[in-house]
Order: structure tokens, then C-alpha cells, then sequence
């Protein structure tokens, strides 16, 4: 695809899965791709934690390659290899943070009121626990299946509630998927390599007439890479999307984008859509957009080294005061942050409220993770949130511990 032009377009025949790694873009197929951050080494995935430190010293690393497309804004990793990343074992679930809980009931929430779900049929790819799935059936009692090779039943409360949960990857084998008036993926469409296809398969299961509705959720391109959070580029995330790339990328796919926007302290992109014969074009980039992210962009790679100074002087500063120190959250950022300044302290405690990430060990730097309240006996001086949208939370749970640390959130 070499132009972009309004007007209807039918929906397309085949799939572009090695788009990107030709040289060409994701998105809009075009070739003027630019360089704008390279990492060397880094973890592959911040979802798997290791059951020893040696293993997580070893864990499988990766190389970033950010590339921009100078005709439509999409970002991705031109060196992503998807065999890196697995999902057997893997556990990135937030609903033990209260806030979290509150977004995913008022998501789930809205979707039920716009689009009339209740009573209906909801798939979920990609449902991880299964916390989103069990949230929109209980609002709307409706009726749920979800598929993820990573699901196991722990005991979750699915008590008066309609639910199929099916641990495979969706379309490799597992039960049938129902005819759903409601298809959910969230967190998945950045990680895929084949992107263009799992669009099409799904373009082509639906059936128009019959007005099912996708919501899909990625992470938000213009708060990680244009605000530029440093420590949330990581490997798993090989696609970077904005609201104007993520909804071109449906329509060139089929779709009538409904909505396209961010959420969830804008760290998300929310995409509502229906499948259409043929669709408008609405989303063409605007050239001057496109400029002005370039510019934005080229100066990522020393903004990159400069946090990392920074972080490493004042961390440096705090040991040689004698202060000691804790991490709070276990997740991509901690990870990010960990692998970028090249701490392989193992006395550095890392806490976090999953229970499932909790006496195991990060990958790369292999720091142990452990419940928050260990840290009453760690007592430590200062605290570094690593997701700034939690912060006020957790200096409330620090606060119920007793701790007085002196709690600072990890920015840029």
C-alpha cells in the first residue's frame, strides 16, 4: 500500500504479517521508517517471573529497535521476534489494586449502557484471570467465554455466573467460539506479530447483520514514548500505537471505528468498533501531526540516558547516606527500570500486592518480590513507586503498615 486516500475501501483479501519486518510499516505499509531509540538488551518479558534468581538472571532478553513511520505516526520494534514470548505461567493481573478494580467496574460499566449488553453473548481474547470477563457477565448477566493459555482456575468467584473459560490460545484448537454480540482483547494487540491477520480472521468470523461490537484496549503511544515514560518501553510491546493509528489500522481492516481514545490515567487506548462491508476512511494521518511526532521523538534516546543518570545518581546518593531502599510494584516498569540501570542488587526488595508474583524473581535483575507487609521488617528510608497512577494508593497501604518511609513516584 503506497497511498492512503479517502472513500470507501472493501475490506482486505489478505494478510500483511511481515510488513514490518520488510521495511515497511504496520499500519499504513509505507517504507519511510526512522530510528528513533535502540536498546540493546533488554528482558522479553515483564509477565513470566522465575521461581530462583538464577533463572531470572538468565531469562530470555531481547533487542528494541524503535522505528516511526514518517507517513502515518505508528511506532513498533523493528527487531521483535514473537518467539521470544510465551504466556504459559504468564501473570500481569492488577485487580488486587482497589483503583484498578474501580476502572475495570466502570469500564465494563459503560460498555453494558452504550451498547445494551445485557443478557448477551461476551468474548474475551486474551482474559488472563478472567477478573474483566467475570466484571462485564456479573453487570450485565451476561454470558462469558474466555480464551488464554495463560487462565487457571483458582478458585475465582464465578458463583451464579455463565462462563467458559478455555486455556488456549483463541482459534488454536480449543472449544468453538459462540456467535458473540460483544468481542473484548485487551493488552494483546501490541504483542502479536501478525497483527494484520488477527484482524482479518476476526473481520471475517463476524457477521455484519448481526452487530457485534470489538473493544480493544493497547498501551497509549503518546504517554510512554511522546511524555515519554522511559521505563515502559519494554520488549513485550512491539507495537505503539495512537488513537489516529490504532483506528486507521481497524478501517484498513474492515471496521467502523465507533470510538478511539485514551483511558485509565491515559496509560490505555479504548477502541469501539463494528465490522462493515466496506468502511470511511476517517482517520488519515495528518502530515503536520506526523511532523510534529517526529520532532518529538528525536530526542527520545538522550532523554533515555538521562533518566538513567539521574536515577542512578540519586540512588547512589540515598546508599551513601545510609538510607535503605524499596521498590513498590513488581511489574514492566520495575523491570524497565531495573534492567535500564543495570541493578542486580539482590538486596533490593521489591513489593507487590500479587500474591502470584510474590517470592519469585525478576527477570534480568533477579530481585526478589514480596508482600508489602515484609516490608515492616525491611523498614526501608525511601520507597520508589514504580507506576506514578498508584502512588496515592500505595502511600495509603504504606501508610496502614506503619511504614514512614519517604515515598517518591518513578518519572521520568
Amino acid at each position: 500500500m503506497n497511498a492512503l486516500t479517502e472513500g470507501p475501501h472493501p475490506v482486505p483479501a489478505t494478510s500483511r504479517p511481515a510488513l514490518w519486518h520488510s521495511g515497511r510499516c504496520t499500519v499504513c505499509g509505507h517504507d519511510d521508517l526512522r530510528e528513533f531509540l535502540h536498546l540493546p538488551a533488554v528482558p522479553a518479558q515483564d509477565g513470566l517471573v522465575w521461581p530462583t534468581r538464577e533463572e531470572a538472571l538468565a531469562a530470555p532478553s531481547g533487542e528494541i529497535r524503535l522505528m516511526l513511520c514518517r507517513r502515518c505516526g505508528y511506532a513498533g520494534n523493528r527487531s521483535y521476534d514473537a518467539a521470544r514470548v510465551r504466556f504459559a505461567g504468564y501473570d500481569v493481573s492488577l485487580e488486587y489494586s482497589g483503583q484498578y478494580r474501580t476502572f475495570v467496574r466502570e469500564l465494563a460499566a459503560r460498555l453494558v449502557e452504550t451498547y445494551g449488553v445485557r443478557g448477551k453473548t461476551v468474548l474475551e481474547i486474551a482474559c488472563g484471570k478472567g477478573f474483566f470477563l467475570r466484571t462485564i457477565c456479573r453487570t450485565g448477566g451476561n454470558r462469558g467465554i474466555g480464551y488464554d493459555p495463560a487462565y487457571a482456575d483458582e478458585g475465582s468467584d464465578t458463583e451464579g455466573l455463565d462462563i467458559t473459560f478455555v486455556p488456549e490460545y483463541y482459534g488454536g484448537g480449543g472449544a468453538p467460539a459462540p456467535d458473540a454480540d460483544l468481542i473484548c482483547c485487551r493488552q494483546l494487540l501490541d504483542i502479536l506479530d501478525d497483527q494484520s491477520g488477527f484482524l482479518l480472521g476476526l473481520r471475517r468470523s463476524v457477521d455484519p447483520a448481526r452487530g457485534t461490537v470489538l473493544f480493544f484496549e493497547t498501551p497509549n503511544a503518546d504517554a510512554t514514548l511522546t511524555r515519554f515514560t522511559p521505563w515502559n518501553v519494554v520488549y513485550e510491546h512491539c507495537s505503539w500505537f495512537t488513537a489516529e493509528t490504532l483506528a486507521l489500522f481497524f478501517e484498513l481492516h474492515g471496521f467502523d471505528v465507533l470510538a478511539a481514545g485514551p483511558c485509565n490515567n491515559d496509560e490505555y487506548l479504548c477502541l469501539e468498533a463494528r465490522p462493515a462491508g466496506q468502511v470511511l476512511l476517517r482517520h488519515l494521518p495528518d502530515p503536520a501531526a506526523v511532523a510534529a511526532r517526529e520532532a518529538e521523538l528525536t530526542g527520545v534516546a538522550e532523554r533515555f540516558a538521562c533518566a538513567v543518570r539521574r536515577w542512578r545518581g540519586l540512588l547512589a546518593r540515598e546508599r551513601e547516606a545510609g538510607r535503605s531502599i524499596a521498590l513498590w510494584g513488581a511489574g514492566a516498569r520495575a523491570i524497565g527500570f531495573l534492567s535500564a540501570l543495570g541493578l542486580r542488587d539482590a538486596s533490593l526488595p521489591v513489593a507487590d500486592i500479587n500474591p502470584r508474583r510474590q517470592g519469585r524473581f525478576l527477570a534480568g535483575t533477579g530481585q526478589l518480590v514480596v508482600a508489602p507487609v515484609a516490608l515492616r521488617d525491611i523498614r526501608p528510608d525511601l520507597i520508589v513507586v514504580t507506576n506514578p497512577a498508584y502512588a496515592t494508593e500505595i502511600r495509603t497501604q504504606a501508610g496502614a503498615l506503619g511504614l514512614h518511609a519517604e515515598v517518591v513516584a518513578l518519572d521520568a
